[in-house]
């Protein structure tokens, strides 16, 4: 079994990423399907399942509700006798727990939880990198030097709405009115940043809070 784990995690760490990051502009982003399509050319055999719950109201569920009324989901990848697990809380689009939730919030953070799990197995783990940090305090001053340009956030009719001289003044003023908007709003807006968007994303360090939050995002309106 210990060879299995080696031979896995070897095997799939070394593949380039690269031809599917760029599937939406520079944006490093991974969709649970080229993540299935990845991992079945070299272990055709994996499979996956999601935890349900026993909930005393609703008798069996796909996740797991908490006193607060927030949930999470849970997943499990199986490669060669080799099990992975992750879990993944179900979020709105400023990453905070969701607690008015429905079918299709947990539908996609399965399939977001499934592609982090298989990411446990080395394929496309880079992404996930820093993570773990997201709620360390961010040290001061260093939003204020990540950029210098202004970062202009237009409105639906392509006018200027507002100017923000940092990354992260704009990310969430961008969140913001997204989360104000109906489903179809949303795109029209995001069309209307996307050079923006894609700039500030850039601009954003590697292990920078606010990127999880902003995948989220360019993976809901991203066309």
């Amino acid at each position: 079994m210990s060879a299995n784990y080696k031979d896995i995690w070897e095997t799939l760490n070394k593949v380039s990423m690269d031809k599917i990051k760029d599937k939406k502009g520079k944006f490093d982003y991974l969709s649970w399907t080229d993540m299935w399509q990845e991992v079945q050319k070299y272990f055709p055999e994996v499979d996956y399942e999601f935890r349900e719950f026993d909930n005393p109201t609703y008798g069996s569920l796909d996740c797991m509700v908490y006193p607060d009324g927030s949930a999470s989901v849970h997943c499990t990848v199986t490669i060669q006798g080799v099990s992975r697990s992750m879990w993944l809380a179900v979020t709105d689009y400023n990453n905070n727990a969701k607690k008015d939730w429905n079918v299709v919030d947990v539908a996609n953070t399965k399939m977001r939880c499934l592609t982090k799990c298989m990411s446990m197995f080395g394929l496309g783990a880079h992404i996930y990198r820093g993570e773990d940090l997201i709620d360390r305090e961010v040290k001061p001053g260093l939003n204020a030097v990540r950029s210098a340009k202004a970062y202009v956030l237009m409105s639906i009719d392509g006018k200027k709405a507002s100017s923000h001289k940092t990354t992260n003044d704009y990310i969430n003023a961008f969140r913001k009115s997204v989360a104000d908007l109906s489903e179809d709003d949303r795109k029209k807006l995001f069309s209307k940043n996307s050079s923006n968007v894609e700039k500030a994303y850039n601009d954003l360090g590697e292990n920078d809070q606010d990127k999880d939050a902003y995948d989220k995002l360019i993976d809901a309106y991203s066309e």
